[in-house]
């Protein structure tokens, strides 16, 4: 098996999405759209690595995402250039000298499939410089000013071509090499090589690798992935007694009371947890963390919520919207929220942004209204990663 690595492309601005971050760091539910691509890539066996192309100035979201697949020790993180060509060539120079083929991707298409990259990959193997697509269907007519048409073009043998493409190095090299030599800017690496005399074979991708442009091509991604979601329901309650801290989503809140129990007693991890359990089909945290066990004991409980979080990504499960409401008649808990949903979030590597948390009171009713308990009820939404 030649030895084969990616390029995985994510270093564009995405001015045309609108987005207050670059393209590739958008959430995808609850992830940034070039994890999807790189959860794909690692089911491919013939890929041995990669490099990803970065936006200047943020290596760090890109390396935090290659750790939380596992994927540190066989893929690195570079900064991309001003162009997607000059990015590509960036990342094509950091691959090892071993390599053989070249697979390179852009990341703003999540939906790309592990059929798709064998078929190019085998093409690459086979010719020497692939790329998949797919046959245009629609009428295609050339439009002059003012959205007026010119003439209807004939369709036969047009594709609209995708990424994944792949290449032999030595071929991508020198049609990059000839490009940077003569200034010439294209379109996609398959010009490229097309320039440089050789042949480029197109296989079928699927019409389900869309690229992500504009803000309908967003839209219409996450419709796509829309398949019916699992939802958990959490509830938790603890009394409140002296001499213990008071935690609550795995911080620390001053008040004279803290909530007793065999852990520190994190009702909101508590419930969250059971919550995430429940949707993933693993039954309850007393199952997984019994209070009879003593090594429990005292135990953080968003360290425990860390572990759920570990459980469903084994599964190819991810939250993708945390909603909680505690019961508390003291103390006031709106100044703690930032930190809690930050909290939370990172136990689970999700965006702060996928996590809900809200307060209220019992109006002075018996039990939460006597300051004896607070509760605290949790609904997650979970959806498979990929």
């Amino acid at each position: 098996m030649p030895h084969t690595w990616c390029v995985l492309a994510a270093a564009g601005a995405g001015s045309r999405l609108g987005a207050p971050v670059p393209k590739a760091l958008v959430e995808l539910n609850g992830e940034p759209v070039f994890m999807r691509s790189l959860r794909v890539m690692r089911k491919a066996p013939f890929i041995m690595g990669g490099v990803v192309v970065a936006p200047c100035g943020q290596l760090s979201a890109f390396i935090s995402g290659l750790a939380e697949l596992g994927l540190s020790d066989t893929w690195s993180v570079i900064e991309g250039g001003a162009t997607r060509q000059q990015s590509v060539f960036r990342g094509l120079r950091a691959l090892p000298a071993e390599t053989e083929v070249v697979i390179i991707h852009d990341a703003a298409r999540p939906l790309v499939d592990v059929g798709s990259l064998r078929r190019v990959w085998e093409a690459a193997v086979q010719h020497g410089a692939a790329a998949c697509g797919w046959p245009v269907a629609d009428t295609l007519k050339q439009v002059g000013c003012a959205g007026r048409v010119q003439h209807t073009l004939d369709r036969g043998g047009l594709w609209a071509v995708q990424t994944p493409q792949a290449f032999r190095r030595e071929i991508l090299w020198e049609a990059h090499q000839q490009a940077l030599d003569s200034g010439f800017e294209g379109t996609d690496d398959a010009q490229l090589v097309e320039m440089l005399g050789h042949p480029v074979y197109l296989v079928k991708g699927s019409p389900r690798n869309i690229k992500i442009t504009y803000p309908e091509d967003l839209e219409m991604v996450q419709h796509m992935l829309g398949e019916v979601p699992r939802v958990g329901l959490g509830y938790d309650i603890h009394p409140l007694v002296t001499g213990r801290r008071l935690v609550l989503g795995g911080v620390y809140i001053d008040h004279p009371l803290g909530l007793d129990g065999h852990s520190d007693a994190d009702v909101v991890c508590h419930a969250l947890a059971d919550a995430l359990l429940g949707a993933a089909g693993l039954g309850d945290i007393g199952v997984h963390f019994p209070v009879d066990d003593p090594s429990y004991r005292n135990a953080s409980s968003i360290g425990l919520l860390a572990e759920v979080g570990g459980m469903l990504r084994q599964r190819d499960l991810r939250p993708s919207w945390v909603d909680l409401m505690v019961l508390a008649e003291s103390p006031k808990l709106s100044p703690y929220f930032a930190e809690m949903r930050r909290t939370i979030a990172e136990a689970l590597g999700v965006a702060s942004s996928c996590v809900s948390i809200k307060a209220t009171t019992a109006e002075g009713l018996p039990l939460y209204g006597d300051r004896e308990a607070i509760a605290c009820w949790a609904v997650a939404v979970v959806c498979r990663a990929c």
